[in-house]
Parts: C-alpha cells; structure tokens; sequence
C-alpha cells in the first residue's frame, strides 16, 4: 500500500511538473521527423498480463522504428534528437501514465515484449512477473550502462537474448527477492546519478552492487562470461548488497536449492506445492512461499488457499504477499474455503484462466510426457455429474502412461479433524480404470503418504494409485488419529511443499521443510498400464516394498 501511494502521488506530481517539457519534446520530435509523438509497446506486466507502455518516440519511422524491438548504441534509426531524450529518460516520461494506471511501478524490473517472456524465460526468471515492472531496475541500469555497446552487429536481437536479457533478469531477481522502500529510493538514486553521468560524458560506470547476488541466477557458462577479474570488487559488491538488503529487513538467502542432491534428469518437469495455506494471522505460507522461491517448475495448489473464506480480501491481503508471488507458475484447485464466498469469486477471479474455463472448477494440461488433472471436490462428483462426464472424455482423449490427479478432499485419510471422504469414490474409480499414478489432495493439515491402493482401500503394487495429503501449506496444524491401512508415514507440525520430478516413466517426490524442520520423505515410483480387471474389492494385497527415505518422527 505505501509504495502504491508513493508511485501515484509522485507520477500525478510529475506529469504536472513534465507537461512543459513533454510539449516542448513533442514539438521537436514533430519537426525532427513528421510521425507519431508517442511509441505504443505491448510488454508483459504484473502476473503475466500483456499492457500498452507509452515513450515518446525517438526513431525515424522510415526506417522502420516502429517495429524494433532492439536498440544498440549508435543505432542509425535513432534521430539526433532522440538521441538526448533517450540519455537524458525524458522519452520515459509518458511512462508516467502508465504508473498511474497501475501498470507500471517507479522502481521495478523493466517489462520485456511478450513474445520474449513466452519464449526465453525460465520458471525462475518468471518470477519477475510477480511484482509491477518499473521505470527503473537493476537490470535496467546495468544494460544502459554496459550493454548497448555490445548489441552491434548484423542481429542485435540474437545479440540481447544471448548475451543481456539472461543477465538483465538475474540482476531483477535480486530485486525482486529483495525489495523494500528504502531499496527503492536508492535505485532511484542510483537511477538519477546514472543520468547526470551520461548528459555529461561519461562512459565508465561501476557494475551494480547486485552483481555479485545475480551470478548466482546464470548458468556456470554464462557466469564465467560475467564474472568480474577482481575478487576485492566482487567482494565490495556483495557487501553492499547485503548492507542495503539488511537494513530493508529483508534479506534473504542466495539461490541455493533446497534440493540437493536429488538424483536423476535434472532437466524432468517438476510440480511442486501443497494445501491449505495462507491465513494473515501467521507467517508459515511466507515460510512455505520462501521455499517456492528457490525451486523451479509449476505450483500446484491443493485448495483452500486464501483463509478464511477466499474472499477477494483474503486473497489480496493473505495470499497474494506470500504464494502470489508465483501465481504466473501456479496451477491451483479449490478448496471448501474458497466456496465460502459465494460461487468461490475470490478464487476464481485471483487466478483467472489458470483454473481453467470461468466458473467450471476442473480442467487438464500436459507436463512434459504426463497428463495433469485438476478436480474440484467441492461440486458434484457422482456419477451422472457433469465434472465426472468431462473426465471420461478428457482420460479417452489423453492416454498418456503418466497421469497425476489433484483436488482438495481425500479419499483416504488418517486425520481426526475430517478424515476419509467417500465423494470421491467414483472419480477413484475412473481414475483407477484409467491407470493413473498419483493422486494430491489437502484438507487435512498434514503431511501424509499412502502406497499404491485401490478405490477400495486394498493395497495394490502393480496398479494402485499413490496418495498423498499435503495440506501442509502453511494454515493450522491437525492431528492424527488411528493409522489407516496402507498408510505410510505421517507428520503434523511440519509447514512444507511436496516436490515432484516428472520423469518419462515414473517420478520421484519429495517433501520440503520449512526453515528450522527436520523432518523429510523422498523416494519414487514407476507409472503403470491400467488393469485389465476392474478394481479389486477383497483382502488387502501383500505389502510391497518401497522405495522410500524419512527423516523425523510422527508428530512434533
């Protein structure tokens, strides 16, 4: 709230302060070269949703102006004129306008063409999308400090993908992980000195104090290309940034995985995430969302996300500050929470067409070489509803060997707070007949894992379904009661995300910890062919073995 206030009082002041000089611009640029006065762009702005950001143009329009994309210095198409608006940011001003709208922030990553957001950046360098982009940035300052001498040649776009945009995220990043106000008014400053050194002649600047954070965003190759010869500089950098980021009150580790050593294709999708999660009484979905910020691949959400009745408030206020800032990656369910506000509104206007078609509640998508389902179990899921109907279709439609399903209520559950639920019998099922690997649900806060299992409940090695509850994401903690069968290992008290790797013919999970936990379980299956007899309904199978590892006891 404070630094919306902020940009908007400032952008009102100085658009009343920038009229002169705009009119005066606008005039020149008129008899510089007869066109347009504004450049209309599209660019990717806040949650991934496309914008129009208005500059005063600075290129000749015979030469094609309107349509570049990449500016290098000395670029011919630039007019002497727009030569000085450029180094001076007054062709920025306009920008203004776009603050005010809300679009745009003072300080922020600087927003790209949406057609390089959908083709060059990584899960982790989408998370530049989760706050408002900026007039100023880190990223920004370095490429008009640095890079424009290096996007010479016959292909100047190839050149800036290559060689600046990686380097440009990595440096926003840092932002982005750790902005505060007084961050703020220093690239502001930083911002400000950079132009008065270029109105006056300078070329040589400092590399930013971020650098030594950012590196730690590139590839090893890439890295090497960047890494500054002097270790002392280096050294200087990163102290300054870990200063500046203490006295915000927000600083936060480096890049570092919390990951390590899991073995197999680190290059297999990962789906990560968990249930039940943000309530503005408690800090656990903070420590849940931290978790998310340093592992890559597609946020799940198993309901009940925004405590206590998801209503667009509470999605606002307690979700968005936490899990929000990976909504662009997120592929959520509802919860019996988020039906609390009629229709689930806050829900489904939060996430828009990331929970599928408006209203509906279900939907499907491919990741990698698996098949994602995501239900909603707080509507009809009988036989003759409608969710039920569009499932049949959409598992003839998807014959992959590799199916994951995820909704909010359990079929199986040892918890005392709401346990089992028959609702979802017959999806079990359909799924089952369909030969479907692993099931996530939540609504119990807890962590708990099943072996393979039928619809019934009997434990079934070479076609069961693989349960897991993961309400785990940050709300309140339940408790366990009498272990059902086939129940594997249980844990309440432990805030966490369940990681998946989706591997061509099996996956590997993983449950994460928050900060200062212990306890953790990992190990892997193999996705398996349906079976050629409908569900078995008799005496349990024998127990197989699993490949599984633990840490930490049942309860805290």
């Amino acid at each position: 709230m404070g630094k919306r206030l902020f940009d908007v009082v400032c952008a009102g002041v100085g658009l009343l302060l920038a009229a002169p000089l705009l009119a005066i611009a606008a005039i020149g640029i008129r008899l510089a070269d007869p066109g347009p006065v504004l450049y209309r762009a599209r660019r990717m702005g806040l949650g991934g949703r496309p914008f129009t950001m208005y500059k005063l143009r600075t290129m000749l329009v015979e030469r094609g102006g309107a349509g570049s994309r990449v500016t290098a210095a000395n670029d011919p198409r630039v007019f002497r004129l727009g030569r000085f608006l450029r180094a001076s940011k007054i062709d920025e001003l306009p920008q203004l306008v776009n603050v005010l709208r809300g679009e745009m922030s003072f300080v922020g990553p600087r927003p790209e063409d949406p057609d390089f957001v959908l083709r060059h950046y990584s899960p982790t360098q989408r998370e530049t999308l989760s706050v408002r982009p900026g007039l100023a940035g880190p990223g920004s300052l370095y490429h008009e400090t640095h890079c424009e001498w290096s996007l010479g040649g016959a292909n100047p776009e190839a050149a800036y993908i290559e060689k600046i945009l990686p380097l440009k995220l990595a440096l926003d990043l840092v932002y982005v992980r750790h902005r505060s106000f007084r961050y703020d008014l220093a690239i502001i400053a930083r911002t400000l000195a950079v132009i008065a050194g270029k109105l006056t002649g300078r070329r040589d600047f400092p590399d930013p104090p971020e650098m030594a954070v950012a590196q730690g965003f590139l590839a090893p190759a890439r890295r090497r290309m960047v890494r500054d010869s002097s270790a002392a500089r280096a050294m200087l950098a990163l102290a300054a940034l870990t200063a500046l980021a203490t006295a915000s009150g927000r600083a936060r580790s480096g890049p570092a995985s919390p990951l390590p050593g899991w073995p197999g294709d680190p290059a297999a999708p990962i789906l990560v995430g968990a249930g039940d999660i943000a309530s503005c009484r408690g800090r656990e979905a903070q420590a849940t969302a931290d978790l998310l910020d340093e592992i890559p691949g597609t946020v799940f959400t198993t309901g009940d996300n925004a405590y206590p009745d998801g209503s667009p408030t509470d999605y606002s206020r307690c979700y968005s500050v936490s899990w929000g800032r990976h909504r662009h990656r997120t592929r959520p369910v509802p919860g019996n929470h988020d039906y609390q506000t009629a229709g689930a509104r806050g829900y489904f206007g939060y996430f828009g067409a990331a929970a599928g078609p408006a209203g509906r509640g279900y939907y499907s998508y491919d990741l990698g070489g698996w098949h994602v389902l995501a239900l909603d179990s707080e509507i009809d899921m009988g036989a003759s509803s409608p969710q039920v109907g569009w499932l049949r279709a959409d598992l003839a439609a998807h014959p992959s060997r590799c199916t994951i399903a995820f909704w909010h209520t359990p079929r199986f559950s040892s918890g005392t707070t709401h346990g089992g639920s028959p609702r979802s019998l017959e999806v079990w099922r359909m799924l089952y007949a369909a030969g479907v690997d692993l099931v996530i649900n939540g609504h119990e806060h807890h962590y708990e894992r099943f072996a393979p299992q039928t619809p019934a409940g009997d434990r079934d090695a070479a076609h069961g379904i693989r349960e897991f509850v993961a309400g785990t994401g940050g709300s309140s903690n339940y408790r366990f009661g009498r272990p059902q069968p086939n129940s594997e290992i249980r844990r309440t008290g432990t805030p966490g995300v369940l990681a998946l790797r989706l591997l061509p013919a099996g996956y590997q999970w993983r449950f994460v910890p928050v900060a200062g936990k212990d306890f953790t379980d990992s190990g892997e299956g193999s996705c398996h062919d349906a079976p050629a007899q409908p569900a078995p309904s008799g005496a349990a199978l024998p127990r197989p073995t699993v490949a599984a590892s633990r840490s930490g006891s049942t309860h805290d």
